[in-house]
C-alpha cells in the first residue's frame, strides 16, 4: 500500500508540474507575442518617422534649390545691371596719384591727347575719379581711374585707340586702358588669366 501510495504521490506530482510548466509555457509565448507585437509597432512608427523625415529633407532640398537657383538668378540680373551702368565707363592704370591735382576732368582730357584721336573728337566726360580705395603708399600702384563718358561710341573709341597704341606713357611709367567692368565679371576675367597663363607655362 505504500508503494501504491508514493506512485500515486509522484503521478499527482507529475501532472502538477506538468500543468505548471504548461501554464508557463503560454505565459512565455504570450508574452513573446505581445513583444513581437510591440516591436512590430515600434518598426512601423521608426518606419513612418524615416518616412517623414525623408519627405522633410526632400522638400527641404527642393525649396534650397529654388533659393539657390532665384538667388544666383539676382545676383546675374544685379550684374547685367550694373554692368550696363558702366557701359560708358573705362579704367586707367598707371597714372601716379596726385598727378592729376584738384581738377581731374581737364586733366583727364588733356591726357587723352597722347590717344592721338581724329580730330575734332569730342570727348565729353562727364565724371572721373579715383577708385574707391584706401589710397596707396608711395611704392604701390597707384590706384585706377575711372572715367565716365557721356557717348558709349566715343568710350569705344579711345579704348580701340589706346589698344591699338600699346606703349602708352605718361610721365615714364606705362598706362593701360581696360573696360570698366562689375567686381563678378572681373572675378571670372581673372580666373581665364591665369588659366591661360598656366597653359602658357607648360607649353
Amino acid at each position: 500500500q505504500n508503494d501504491t501510495g508514493s506512485e500515486m504521490l509522484m503521478l499527482t506530482e507529475l501532472r502538477k508540474f506538468r500543468e505548471e510548466s504548461g501554464i508557463a509555457q503560454r505565459d512565455i509565448l504570450e508574452s513573446q507575442t505581445r513583444m513581437e507585437v510591440s516591436i512590430g509597432e515600434i518598426k512601423k512608427r521608426i518606419d513612418t518617422l524615416e518616412e517623414r523625415l525623408n519627405t522633410a529633407e526632400e522638400r527641404q532640398e527642393r525649396v534650397l534649390a529654388y533659393l539657390l537657383k532665384k538667388d544666383a538668378r539676382l545676383i546675374a540680373k544685379l550684374d547685367d545691371i550694373e554692368n550696363r551702368m558702366r557701359r560708358n565707363n573705362t579704367r586707367v592704370y598707371g597714372i601716379k596719384e596726385d598727378s592729376e591735382g584738384k581738377e581731374i576732368i581737364p586733366f583727364i582730357t588733356d591726357f587723352f591727347k597722347v590717344l592721338m584721336l581724329p580730330e575734332g573728337t569730342d570727348i565729353c566726360i562727364e565724371r572721373a575719379h579715383r577708385a574707391t580705395a584706401p589710397k596707396p603708399k608711395p611704392a604701390t600702384p597707384p590706384r585706377s581711374i575711372i572715367v565716365r563718358f557721356l557717348d558709349f561710341n566715343v568710350k569705344q573709341m579711345v579704348l580701340q585707340h589706346a589698344w591699338k597704341q600699346r606703349d602708352v606713357e605718361f610721365r615714364g611709367n606705362k598706362v593701360y586702358f581696360d573696360l570698366c567692368t562689375s567686381t563678378e565679371v572681373q572675378r571670372k576675367r581673372k580666373q581665364v588669366r591665369e588659366v591661360i597663363k598656366k597653359l602658357k607655362e607648360q607649353h
